[in-house]
């Protein structure tokens, strides 16, 4: 009687392999997947050429990126992206309340000196579903590396991420250039009061309007940096944008702050500017329908120099 025939498995995973708690390196290659894309999409294509990856190794639609590994494809900014790039796939079991999904996979950054020889290695398997003090001592010896692995939450810019599909590279560009044109002309004003006060008389306004003008200038300056980082997308030129828009805000504060005490502690002097600069000058009002002149003013009605303010009006 002749043996029964025996059957060979065919390839592919089998269902309890995919449920399995499992960690593995692989090499991806980069470069073939970022290939004919713009330099403005190969940053964001290779993070997303990652994430696809690991969905089809690890077998699951839930994919978090370590910190670090986001800073590895983004170290020479978003034109140029390494060629390889050596991970690690770790499979995980979620124990989040209400998760949809019993496995994640969590993807982290291996730095190697060469990529020459590496291969797709199984660093372990269902060691990391036991708690630490549950191990022997050898075993908490020689798995050190493993359990060090990031455990819980995702990281934080994750929530950012689902919620900002886009980039706010355009939002950082138009804030900034209204910004700078804004602390211009303010800046700009300050300075053309600067020399009426000090013609009339009054210094220490002049050193104020001096002062205020230089604040906005300095405005105006970090504006223009905000818009040289936002079109460079340099990790290091955005951060330190980060930080001086901190300064603006304080700055634009203690401006606002040092203008109302200005009003009403020297609003004698300011007044006295405005009597002397009035006095023996035409008040031209202006209008829809043209320029009307109102007179010479005299130092009785120059004095008046609250009723003039209040109307559209100009000294000639």
């Amino acid at each position: 009687m002749a043996p029964a025939a025996t059957k060979k498995k065919t390839g592919g995973k089998t269902r309890s392999a995919l449920q399995d708690v499992v960690t593995r390196e692989y090499t991806i290659h980069l470069h073939k997947r970022v290939h004919g894309r713009s330099f403005k999409k190969r940053a964001p294509w290779a993070v997303k050429s990652v994430v696809e990856f690991a969905q089809k190794a690890m077998g699951t639609s839930d994919v978090r990126l370590d910190p670090k590994l986001n800073q590895a494809v983004w170290a020479q900014g978003i034109k140029t992206v390494p060629h390889r790039l050596r991970v690690k796939l770790e499979r995980k079991r979620n124990d989040e309340e209400g998760a949809k999904e019993k496995l994640y996979t969590y993807v982290s950054h291996v730095p190697v000196g060469s990529f020459k020889g590496l291969q797709t290695t199984v660093v372990d398997a269902e060691v990391q579903t036991f708690p630490i003090s549950f191990l022997p001592s050898s075993s908490q010896e020689h798995s050190t590396g493993i359990l060090k692995a990031p455990q819980g939450a995702p990281p934080s810019y994750a929530f950012v991420t689902r919620i900002y599909r886009r980039s706010l590279r355009p939002v950082v560009i138009t804030v900034a250039v209204l910004g700078g044109i804004w602390s211009l002309f303010s800046g700009v004003g300050f300075f053309r009061n600067a020399p009426i006060y000090s013609d009339n008389g009054s210094s220490k306004l002049s050193l104020l309007s001096i002062i205020v003008g230089i604040l906005y200038m300095v405005v105006m300056g970090i504006e223009i940096f905000g818009i040289f980082a936002a079109s460079t997308q340099k990790v290091v030129f955005v951060r330190i944008y980060a930080y001086l828009a901190g300064l603006v805000v304080l700055i634009i504060a203690a401006v606002g702050l040092m203008r109302v005490v200005v009003h009403f502690t020297l609003k004698n002097d300011i007044l006295n500017v405005c009597t002397n600069a009035a006095t023996g000058e035409t008040i031209i009002y202006t209008g829809i329908f043209g320029p009307i002149r109102g007179g010479v003013l005299d130092v009785p009605e120059a004095e008046a120099c609250e009723h003039w303010l209040l109307l559209p009006c100009q000294v000639s």
